[in-house]
């Protein structure tokens, strides 16, 4: 009799929602129903003043609500109804024009959902700095810009769904032309550096084993900042997603964030005709294969934008060469922009980089930058 009941009270409420919405009710207004901040929306006095704005709600979060009321449950978490489930707000992220999107290095480029990045390692790195004793000026610089062009991407496959897709389904993709730089020296030599072209193809899958997992390749040319290197390659990467830690993928709300969380595989193959100053030998060849994990956690109440702390490590192994690259870091980066898109950092790594097989271990300031 509950169910027949409950059925009936949902499909009372849902009657009332017939009207389509523009906006959704903010979530702080749906946690001041929650009387009791226990993180739950309960039925009697708190449902009942939720209904009653009823005519504020979205359609997924009305959704949402009604299927709360249709069940026996005695509770719904206050962050279910937050906006709708990931695939019901891709819509009103949807975007149709040109765009370019700038990381550290190409695993880190979301075209479809550029803030979709490793915690750890977040915006273009630009570092420089002077000993006024030895009189040496040193440099370190690691980006990748990607360019995706008007009508090369889509990421609102499912944004018309009005169900959750059963298993996993293919819900965005993006092909666009990008380059990316990295490279350290001093004044007193050239140094290692690594410039690449290449094209990039991303597809997103929602469901199945993970929340969201998002797939890439990218063949690419590289050679170094002189033009002396002439290396061939191919990288392939595989980043899946947590909607509760990584907020449907994207960093949402930086002042409402506090621990994430990142993983992701990757395979890269490169054949290298000239050495030059790429810190790589001529005639060989490498096949690397390994992952990147990261873990971070903001101080929302430290400055403007908060102060993010964070670890992570990469281990790969080249399985042409059987040697293995592990680099470690942790970084204390604070938010600089209203957006918080340019930050600074200091950061600490050690171990072995594998683009160019050299040993770092030192602190560095760095200016970052991303969109």
């Amino acid at each position: 009799m509950n169910r027949f009941f409950n059925a009936g009270l949902a499909s009372t409420f849902a009657a009332t929602m017939i009207a389509t919405h523009a906006t959704a009710l903010p979530l702080s207004e749906i946690k001041k129903r929650d009387f009791n901040n226990d993180g739950f929306i309960e039925r009697g006095p708190e449902i009942e003043a939720l209904k009653d704005l009823a005519a504020d709600l979205s359609a997924p979060q009305t959704s949402r609500l009604g299927t709360f009321l249709s069940g026996e449950a005695d509770s719904i978490p206050v962050n279910e109804l937050d906006e709708g489930p990931y695939y019901l707000r891709l819509a009103e992220r949807c975007k149709t024009g040109s765009q370019f999107v700038l990381q550290e290095n190409v695993t880190q480029l979301s075209l479809n959902s550029p803030d979709a990045v490793l915690p750890s390692k977040n915006g273009a790195l630009f570092s420089l700095s002077h000993d006024r004793l030895s009189g040496q000026t040193d440099w370190k610089v690691a980006g990748a810009l990607a360019w995706v062009p008007k009508g090369a991407s889509n990421r609102c496959l499912l944004a018309g769904a009005t169900e959750e897709p059963t298993g996993a389904a293919l819900s965005a993709f993006a092909l666009a032309p990008y380059i990316s730089f990295n490279g350290t020296g001093d004044s007193t030599a050239t140094g290692t550096s690594d410039l690449s072209f290449g094209v990039l193809g991303q597809f997103q899958v929602f469901g199945g084993a993970f929340d969201l997992q998002e797939f890439s390749i990218a063949p690419y040319f590289r050679t170094d900042f002189q033009g002396d290197a002439e290396i061939y390659g191919l990288t392939a990467s595989w980043k899946p997603y947590h909607f509760e830690s990584r907020l449907n993928g994207l960093q949402g709300d930086f002042g409402k964030r506090s621990f994430d969380w990142s993983f992701g595989a990757q395979v890269n193959y490169l054949t290298v005709q000239k050495g030059g100053n790429s810190g790589l030998v001529s005639g060989t060849e490498h096949a690397w294969a390994g992952f990147d994990l990261g873990a971070g956690y903001t101080f929302s109440s430290v400055g403007d934008h908060g102060l993010r702390l964070s670890a992570g490590v990469s281990a790969y192994h080249d399985v042409s060469n059987s040697v293995t690259a592990v680099k470690y870091d942790a970084a204390a980066r604070l938010g600089l922009s209203k957006d918080n898109r340019t930050s600074l950092e200091l950061l600490y790594e050690k171990g072995k980089d594998r683009l160019t097989m050299q040993d770092v271990d030192g602190v560095t300031l760095n200016l970052r930058l991303s969109f």
